[in-house]
C-alpha cells in the first residue's frame, strides 16, 4: 500500500538546490573575502571591542556571545548602501533588537561601493565613493543606537580579476582608502573579508548560478587562500584592534583559513564541501540537513547530527577558536510544500539548541531578518531574471514586519535567561495500544519494517458544546512540536482522505501528545485508522479518560477529559513547569507562598528538555502562590516564573464517634463512666470537638475536647440513669475545613450486673451460673413433660 511507505524524507540535495545558490555568492551582494594572517592577541583589549579568548568572543572582560541576524533592508536588498532608505533600516535594527539581536552581519557588494556596477572600468574604479563611505557611518550609527555591533563584510574585489593575485594591489588600495576610517571603532564587531567567497572559487557553474571553478583559471583553491591571507594581512596592519573573520559557504573551508583569521564563521545551511581540504578539486556538496529532519521527531538525534559537523571543525583546529555560525535558517515559502513556516522553526529550533545549548559555541546568525520585497527601490544587478519565492521568504519577519514562528524562537535563544510558565491543567496525552504490526505483515510486498499502530490525521480539544477549542493537524509541521513520543515523521496523502498524517507506534505500542489542554477542554476527538483491529485507551495525566476502537478504513473518536476539581487542603496536586528552552542543566526549586512575600521551598526537581513536574500539597484553603526558580547554566542565567495561583478549596471533613464503657469488656450501667471517642478525618491537630449526650429522661449532658496529631479525640462522662442514650459530636469546621457531625445511640443497664472479683470467683461464677442456668432448662423441661 502506497501509504504505508517511507515516511517522507527529502533529500539534502533537494533542499541545497535552494541553499547552496545563497551559500555560493550567486547573489550579488558580496564576493567577499577573510580575515589577516596570524592574528596576535591582543594583551590589553580596548573598551568596546570585541576579542577572542581561546573558544569565546569576550567583550570587556566577559564572554560575548554573538546573536543576531544578517541584514539586508526589506526594500533594498542587494543595492548600495547609499541607497538605502535610513528610516526604513531604524525600524529594522529596532525590531532586530526587540528580537533579541546584540549583533548584526551586514556588509556590501564591491561593485555598488565602488559605482561601477558592470566592472566597465575595474583598474580605475575601485575606491569606495564618498557616498558609500558616509553610509558605512550613518549604518554605525543606528546600529550603535539599538545597541548592536556589527559584522561588516568587505568584498574581494571585482569578480575572477581580484583573484588573480597580480591584481591584489586593487584590492589593497581599496582596503588602505576605507579601513583606517572605522580602525579601532567599537561599533564594528569584526572584519568579514569575502563572504561566499569558496562557492564563487570552488563551485563549477549551474544552471542556478553557482560559481567558476572549471571555466575560469583564476578559480582554485590557491587563489582563495592567497587573497584571504593578503586582505587579512592588510588589514591588520591598517587596523590590528579589530577581529577577522570570513563567512564562507561550507564548514570546512574555515579551516583553510584558521591560520589569518580570528574566529571562525562559516554558514550553516545544511551542506558542506570537506573534499576541498584534501586537494584543489571543484567543491563536492554532503549534506548535513537530516539533522533538521531528524529533529522534528528525534530532538536529541538531530542535534547529535549538527553538533558532529561543529565538533569536526573543532578536531580540525590548530588551536582552539571561536566558532560562529554566520547564517542559518530556511525558507517559509516555495514550490515544494517542505518550504514553510513550520519547517523554518524546526531549522531554528535544531540549530539553536546545538549552538547555544549543546556545544555552546561563541555565536549564531540567521540569514535573514526580513523577508524581501521585489524589485528593490534602488538599482540592482542582483537577480535579472526576478527574485524567486523561496529566496525571498528567508526572513523571520514577513514584508509586513510580522514574525514568523521561527521569530519567537530566535528571540528566545538570545534571550538571556529563558522564560518558565507554571500550569495545573493536564498536558499528557498517551494513546496505549492494543496491537502493533509491521507493514509487511498486511502487504506482503511493502519493504517497510517500522513498527506501527494507528495513524492520525488530526486531534482536536473541544468543550462541552463541541466547540473546537485547539486543532492538531498531525501530519503537519504545526503540530510535529506537540509530537512527544511514538509518532513517526510527517507523511500525505492517503489517497483522498487525508492530506497528511503520521503514524504512530513503537514496540511499547503507545504514543504520546504533549499539550496544556485549553481552559474549558472537555472532550478529545481525533481522527485515525489502523490495518487491523485495535482497541486504544486514551489517558489524560495518567488517567484513563476511556476506550476506543478502530480498525481499516478512518474514524472520527471521542473520549470525555476526566474532570478536574480544585485542589483541597491536606491534598496534593502537580504542578506542571515548562521553559522556552529545552534545558537540562541545573535545578528547578518550586516554592509556595500565601502573601506573595515569604516563599517556602515545595520541592526541587532537574527539567528534562525544558520540563520539569513537582507535587505542592495544601494546609490552608484560599489562594496560593506556586512560582519555579531556575538555577542557570551555560549562556543563560537563572530565572523566575511568575507566580502561578491556585485556588485551594476546604477539605470535606468526616467524624465518628463511639461510646464504650471506662470498664473494659463491660456494658455500661448506671452510674459507670463512659468513654466517648472519635476520629476527624482528615487528620489534624488541635481542633474542638463539640459532644452533646442526651440522656433518656431528656437530660442534656456537654463536653468539648480536641483532636490530637492523628485526629484522635476523646472525653469521659457519667452515665447515671439505665435506658437508651443519644451522644452527638460536632465539628463546626473553619476556613480550611468543611464542617460534620455525627450521632449515636448505646444503651445503658439499669443495675449493675453481679461482680465476682476476678480470679478468686470467676470459675465458682461460672459454676453457678451454669448450675442456675441448668436449673431453669430443667424446670422448664419438667413443665414440658405430660402429666
Amino acid at each position: 500500500m502506497a501509504v504505508l511507505g517511507c515516511p517522507r524524507r527529502r533529500s539534502f540535495y533537494a533542499i541545497l538546490c535552494v541553499l547552496l545558490p545563497m551559500a555560493a555568492g550567486i547573489w550579488s551582494w558580496a564576493h567577499g573575502s577573510l580575515c589577516p594572517a596570524a592574528a596576535m592577541p591582543q594583551e590589553l583589549p580596548k573598551s568596546g571591542l570585541v576579542y577572542a579568548e581561546g573558544e569565546h568572543l569576550m567583550l570587556d572582560g566577559r564572554p560575548y556571545v554573538m546573536k543576531g541576524y544578517c541584514y539586508l533592508p526589506r526594500d533594498y536588498a542587494w543595492t548600495a548602501l547609499c541607497d538605502w532608505d535610513w528610516e526604513e533600516v531604524d525600524t529594522e535594527l529596532a525590531l532586530a533588537r526587540e528580537y533579541g539581536a546584540n549583533t548584526i552581519r551586514t556588509g556590501f557588494d564591491y561593485t555598488y561601493t565602488t559605482g561601477d556596477l558592470y566592472l566597465e572600468h575595474p583598474f580605475t574604479k575601485y575606491n569606495f565613493t564618498p557616498e558609500n563611505l558616509q553610509a558605512i557611518e550613518k549604518l554605525l550609527q543606528l546600529a550603535d543606537k539599538h545597541g548592536l555591533k556589527v559584522v561588516l563584510y568587505i568584498g574581494g574585489g571585482p569578480w575572477g580579476i581580484g583573484w588573480d593575485p597580480a591584481n591584489y594591489w586593487l584590492i589593497e588600495k581599496r582596503l588602505q582608502a576605507m579601513i583606517p576610517l572605522f580602525a579601532g571603532d567599537p561599533r564594528i564587531a569584526a572584519w568579514d573579508l569575502c563572504t561566499d567567497v569558496d562557492g564563487n572559487l570552488l563551485l563549477p557553474p549551474s544552471p542556478s548560478g553557482g560559481g567558476a571553478y572549471g571555466v575560469d583559471p583564476r578559480a582554485n583553491r590557491e587563489n582563495l587562500v592567497t587573497l584571504l591571507s593578503n586582505m587579512a594581512t592588510t588589514i591588520r596592519t591598517l587596523d590590528p584592534d579589530h577581529l577577522i573573520t570570513v563567512g564562507f559557504c561550507w564548514p570546512s573551508s574555515s579551516l583553510l583559513a584558521q591560520d589569518f583569521t580570528d574566529f571562525l564563521m562559516p554558514q550553516f545551511l545544511g551542506g558542506d564541501a570537506p573534499n576541498i581540504l584534501v586537494a584543489d578539486q571543484a567543491a563536492q556538496i554532503e549534506g548535513y540537513v537530516d539533522g533538521f529532519w531528524e529533529y522534528a521527531a528525534d530532538p536529541e538525534k538531530g542535534v547529535e547530527i549538527l553538533a558532529d559537523k561543529i565538533l569536526s571543525l573543532k578536531r580540525g583546529l590548530h588551536r582552539p577558536r571561536p566558532i560562529v555560525l554566520a547564517e542559518y535558517g530556511f525558507p517559509s515559502r516555495g514550490p515544494d510544500p517542505i518550504y514553510s513556516e513550520g519547517t523554518q522553526k524546526i531549522v531554528y529550533e535544531a540549530v539553536l539548541e546545538t549552538a547555544f545549548i549543546e556545544l555552546e559555541i561563541a555565536g549564531a546568525l540567521n540569514w535573514v531578518l526580513t523577508d524581501f520585497n521585489w524589485p528593490p527601490k534602488a538599482r540592482t544587478a542582483a537577480w535579472p531574471e526576478g527574485l524567486t519565492e523561496t529566496e525571498a521568504s528567508f526572513g523571520i519577519l514577513d514584508t509586513n514586519y510580522q514574525p514568523k514562528p521561527a521569530a519567537e524562537v530566535a528571540r528566545a535563544y538570545y534571550a538571556d535567561r529563558p522564560e518558565i510558565t507554571l500550569s495545573t491543567a493536564p498536558r499528557y496525552i498517551d494513546f496505549v495500544f492494543s496491537h502493533s504490526f509491521t507493514p509487511p505483515e498486511t502487504d506482503p510486498t511493502s519493504s517497510d519494517f517500522r513498527v506501527l499502530c494507528a495513524a492520525f490525521d488530526w486531534l482536536e480539544f473541544q468543550d462541552s458544546t463541541g466547540k473546537t477549542l485547539l486543532r492538531l493537524d498531525i501530519g503537519s509541521d504545526t503540530a510535529r512540536s506537540y509530537l512527544r513520543q511514538g509518532f513517526y515523521a510527517d507523511e500525505g496523502p492517503w489517497g483522498n482522505e487525508a492530506d497528511n498524517f503520521a503514524w504512530a507506534g513503537n514496540d511499547e505500542k503507545r504514543a504520546r501528545v504533549e499539550v496544556q489542554l485549553p481552559e474549558g477542554a472537555a472532550n478529545i476527538v481525533f481522527r485515525a485508522t489502523s490495518n487491523l483491529r485495535q482497541r486504544v485507551e486514551v489517558k489524560v495525566d495518567g488517567e484513563s479518560a476511556g476506550t476506543v476502537h478502530l480498525d481499516t478504513g478512518w474514524h472520527r473518536c471521542q473520549v470525555r477529559i476526566p474532570r478536574s476539581e480544585y485542589p483541597a487542603v491536606g491534598r496534593s496536586c502537580t504542578v506542571h513547569g515548562v521553559m522556552n528552552l529545552p534545558l537540562s542543566k541545573a535545578t528547578v526549586t518550586v516554592e509556595s507562598s500565601h502573601d506573595g512575600r515569604t516563599w517556602t521551598p515545595v520541592g526541587q526537581v532537574s527539567p528534562q528538555r525544558g520540563r520539569f513536574e513537582a507535587t505542592v500539597s495544601f494546609q490552608h484553603a484560599g489562594r496560593t502562590l506556586v512560582r519555579a526558580r531556575w538555577s542557570g547554566a551555560g549562556y543563560y542565567a537563572s530565572a523566575t516564573s511568575e507566580p502561578y495561583v491556585i485556588q485551594v478549596r476546604p477539605t470535606a471533613t468526616e467524624i465518628e464517634l463511639s461510646v464504650t464503657s471506662q470498664r473494659a469488656g463491660a456494658e455500661l450501667s448506671a452510674g459507670d463512666q463512659a468513654v466517648l471517642s472519635g476520629h476527624l478525618e482528615p487528620p489534624c491537630a488541635e481542633l474542638p470537638v463539640s459532644l452533646a449526650v442526651t440522656a433518656p429522661s431528656g437530660t442534656l449532658l456537654t463536653a468539648s475536647t480536641t483532636t490530637d496529631q492523628e485526629g484522635h479525640f476523646q472525653t469521659v462522662i457519667t452515665v447515671n440513669e439505665g435506658g437508651s442514650w443519644t451522644a452527638r459530636a460536632v465539628w463546626a469546621g473553619n476556613s480550611d475545613r468543611l464542617p460534620s457531625e455525627t450521632t449515636c445511640s448505646f444503651e445503658v443497664a439499669t443495675h449493675r450486673p453481679l461482680f465476682v472479683p476476678l480470679g478468686v470467683g470467676l470459675g465458682a461464677a461460672v459454676v453457678v451460673a451454669a448450675a442456675a442456668g441448668g436449673a431453669v432448662l430443667l424446670r422448664r423441661r419438667r413443665r414440658r413433660r405430660p402429666a
